[in-house]
């Protein structure tokens, strides 16, 4: 086919493919010359040769059926999709019209993906855009198309007036060849295909269906996407609860092959069942089987999306592509059907695209039912199987379970690989060892990919900080796969109900009386904190215990105390801190500032010193900070005076878990009013845990240096902040307390909802089974979808299902971090400007993130939404390895 541009608003086209055996070049150019200059306008000529200089998408012979057919306008758009699977591979940039696919412009090489934050793919999208640019205007202003580049890209458009040309510069995309991985799970569809495909004709499904993780993970049961979907059907957090399926702490059953496929079959179903039914309220004699295009893409878009599409537009699938419009129907959901029709018909014929990919081993194992609690070192050592092999068959159990945080919970289907003889014997041998007891006490654990110090901290229900300095990790809490690190307390019990961390960490505020020469280390002591707290000299408490720098103390220890009386009380909190500090033999100034738990950077900056300087003996040093600091209050306004005395003066105050408005306004002598007023609060604003709010309090004048008084919550620990380790967002704690407030005089318990929870979830955590008690209590329906910040109301009855409550959820979130950290790590953080209408939401789809990374990053975020111009912290990420 020749092509013939005449003018700015018309083309002609004259095949001569007829022509080309019996009339050489120069008179098929003579003939659609002649057919052409009737029509008025600059004539541009692109011959085949030229033609093929663009990209070209071939056409390939697809077998379709009634279930899913192969219309002829998706035809194109499939063919693009094969290429994708089966020509280019991962290293390999393919740019194209996102309403086009077969509209290919350039395939490049690629490093990074097709990420924006790729330069090379930046590069490239200005490049093609330009490039359309000056084609448009040179139509438009009458000229030639001289150059070959640009005659191919002419070639791509059917109507190449500059309008659509210049239109196209906004669909521009950028798609990443999967040719090498579709290689792969060739070998995987080996494994897993066999029990899919079965599974999803017991279903009563079509079992083409089974092609459909190709798409979704590449047939890896162990995929994680970087928006949080696991497994071989890629399940987010919230649809799983809604299939049925479990996560906690211990088990996340996305990543069970077995448990994935049959929830996958759960949805399809209902969505053809529903699917079916608003069709045929549009067209009676609409089938199940003709629904096929519908179901499959729901399962990117939505049940209740695909419907809404079906009652706006009707059953005809071309028209829903073409005319339904929703924010979230854009390019991935409009190729998820041709994306499954390439899989398909890639997989089908594999050998003719890959030749002879030899499979992976039909996967076959054994189940056990474990009776109790059981930890994986048991496991292993009563079935003698290696770890990497029973992980590989138990993906659900998480690294909670591997790593030796939690036990695999009773009930868990072990799976065990297939033997002839079976596992009976070892089933009976590992159920007469009864159930294992809680491991307590000091417990060393050896760091493993993907930990970190807070992530382990948080795991063991102790505080990051505390591990940090028991273990001497430094400001960075850096850690290295393999090294010992000391933990003060251990839980065996599954979902960690048993015990929370403030259980776990008992504060040091309260007075206690004890004999004063001695301290009984508590979880989470380390010496010079010790000493700092009894108001005693870190060096000498280390030399009087036969200490140093590097030792590692455990609780229940009990460490001789220099130069305390033998009958005073203790009361754990800190003495004030002195002004200064006069060198001794051997001292650094890292050692001073680890003795008084200040930064070591702020000692230096405060007495002028760099990292190569000498300290002298005898040499004054000043100490940054000085008295007993609430640990949560920053002072911001200074005492004018310079005479001792008493001053109210308005400080910052960093927010804790389970902290209201109106208890912090309480426990500094405010109204609630009055609280609210100073910080710009309404009535029902939200606070969140490490957000700086102003308070008014009392300060201590003494010679001329201001110190606030405690007025800290009981149970609160007295410590100085500036010293503590830096935490990642990841690693940090949010706020999941259930909240109370009284109303027309009852009490209410609720909380305030975070991404990825659902009304289900809420039922399982509070151990009530229905959700019907949730959704009548906030009279809202049982499929109500939740948004982030939006206040549910609980019905619980007791301290103890409060409790349970809160440390289910704290487990499920946890674990969604974990996971998370497993597969990707955190290469830098971005800072996003708002734009206007922009969610929270868009824009963590527009980096690829999970919502709550994003509200991690952001905490103001769980309240309210974005603001245009505000500026957001974005993480960026990569895979591990």
């Amino acid at each position: 086919m020749g092509r013939i541009a005449v003018g700015p608003h018309s083309t002609f086209l004259c095949d001569y493919s007829f022509m080309r055996k019996s009339r050489p070049t120069g008179s098929i150019l003579t003939f659609c010359w002649l057919a052409a200059v009737t029509s008025i306008g600059c004539i541009t000529w692109i011959t085949p040769d030229e033609a093929n200089a663009a990209v070209v998408v071939e056409k390939h012979d697809i077998k379709c059926d009634a279930d899913f057919p192969c219309p002829g306008e998706l035809r194109r758009r499939t063919d693009f999709w094969i290429e994708v699977y089966s020509k280019w591979t991962s290293s390999q940039g393919v740019f194209h019209d996102s309403r086009y696919p077969e509209r290919v412009y350039s395939v490049i090489d690629i490093t990074n993906g097709c990420r924006d934050s790729s330069s090379a793919v930046t590069r490239e999208r200005k490049r093609i855009d330009a490039r359309l640019g000056e084609i448009a205007q040179k139509i438009q202003n009458g000229q030639r198309i001289r150059d070959k580049e640009d005659r191919a890209i002419l070639a791509l458009f059917p109507n190449p007036e500059s309008k659509s040309i210049r239109a196209a510069r906004r669909y521009i995309r950028c798609q990443q060849g999967n040719r090498d991985r579709f290689e792969d799970a060739l070998k995987r569809y080996g494994a897993y295909g066999p029990m899919v495909k079965q599974l999803i004709k017991s279903a009563g499904l079509n079992e083409d269906i089974h092609y459909l993780p190709f798409v979704e993970s590449l047939y890896n049961p162990r995929a994680y996407s970087r928006v949080g979907a696991a497994g071989l059907w890629q399940i987010m957090p919230k649809t799983a609860r809604y299939l049925g399926l479990q996560i906690d702490a211990t088990v996340d059953e996305r990543l069970d092959m077995e448990a994935a496929t049959i929830a996958a079959t759960r949805y399809l179903k209902d969505s053809r069942s529903r699917l079916t039914a608003v069709a045929r309220q549009k067209n009676p004699s609409v089938s199940e089987g003709a629904m096929g295009p519908f179901v499959i893409t729901s399962y990117n878009y939505g049940v209740n999306g695909m419907r809404r599409a079906v009652d706006q537009i009707g059953p005809d699938f071309i028209s829903v592509l073409n005319h339904h419009k929703s924010p979230s129907f854009q390019v991935a959901v409009k190729n998820f059907y041709t994306s499954f029709l390439a899989a398909r018909h890639v997989a089908r014929n594999a050998r003719r695209y890959f030749g002879d990919v030899p499979p992976e081993p039909t996967v076959r194992y054994q189940t056990a039912v474990l009776k109790y609690d059981t930890s994986m070192k048991r496991i292993i050592d009563v079935f003698g199987v290696d770890e990497d092999e029973l992980k590989d068959l138990n993906r659900a159990l998480t690294r909670f379970v591997w790593h030796g945080w939690r036990f695999a919970p009773a009930g868990y289907r072990l799976r065990l690989p297939y033997r002839q003889q079976g596992w009976d014997q070892a089933v009976s041998k590992l159920e007469s060892k009864g159930p294992e007891s809680d491991v307590r006490g000091p417990v060393n654990y050896k760091v493993r990919k993907g930990d970190t110090a807070c992530g382990i901290a948080r795991a063991f229900h102790v505080k990051c900080n505390d591990l940090v300095d028991m273990n001497r990790l430094g400001r960075r809490a850096f850690i290295r796969v393999g090294q010992n690190l000391v933990i003060p307390g251990k839980l065996g019990s599954v979902g960690g109900t048993k015990s929370t961390s403030k259980q776990a960490t008992k504060s040091t505020s309260k007075t206690a009386t004890t004999k004063v020469s001695t301290y009984r280390v508590k979880p989470g002591d380390s010496p010079c904190g010790i000493a700092r707290r009894m108001g005693v000299d870190c060096r000498e408490m280390l030399n009087a215990n036969g200490l140093g720098r590097q030792s590692v103390i455990y609780a229940g220890q009990t460490l001789k105390l220099p130069g305390v009386g033998e009958s005073s009380t203790l009361t754990g909190q800190s003495r004030p801190r002195p002004a200064t500090y006069t060198v001794k033999s051997g001292d650094t100034a890292c050692e001073i500032a680890e003795q008084f738990d200040v930064p070591c950077d702020q000692l230096m900056d405060q007495n002028g010193l760099g990292r190569k300087s000498i300290l002298r003996l005898g040499q004054t040093l000043k100490l940054p900070g000085t008295g007993v600091v609430n640990p949560n209050t920053i002072i911001t306004a200074e005492s004018s005076t310079s005479s001792p005395g008493k001053r109210r003066v308005e400080v910052a105050y960093r927010v804790e878990p389970g902290d209201t408005p109106c208890q912090i306004a309480e426990r500094h002598k405010m109204s609630c009013a009055q609280f609210q007023k100073l910080n710009n609060l309404k009535r029902h604003s939200v606070i969140y845990v490490g957000q700086m709010v102003k308070v008014f309090d009392d300060v201590v004048v003494e010679s001329g240096v201001a110190v606030v008084t405690d007025t800290g919550k009981e149970g609160s620990e007295v410590s100085d902040t500036a010293g503590e380790a830096s935490v990642s967002p990841l690693d940090g704690e949010i706020d999941l307390a259930v909240l109370s407030r009284t109303r027309n005089g009852v009490l209410q318990n609720y909380i305030l909802v975070e991404s990825e929870e659902t009304l289900g979830h809420y039922a399982d955590w509070l151990g009530i089974g229905s959700m019907s008690p949730i959704s009548d209590l906030n009279k809202i329906g049982m499929r109500e979808v939740l948004k982030t910040g939006e206040l549910i109301l609980l019905p619980v009855k007791t301290d103890e299902q409060k409790q349970q409550f809160q440390n289910r959820r704290a487990e499920y979130h946890r674990v969604l971090v974990e996971e998370f950290k497993e597969a990707y790590e955190i290469q830098n953080v971005n800072a996003y400007t708002v734009r206007v209408g922009d969610s929270a939401w868009k824009i963590a789809s527009k980096f690829q993130l999970p919502l709550w990374v994003v509200n991690l990053y952001n905490p103001e975020l769980r309240s309210r939404s974005p603001a245009a111009g505000e500026t957001l912290k974005i993480p960026q990420i990569e895979p591990r390895g």
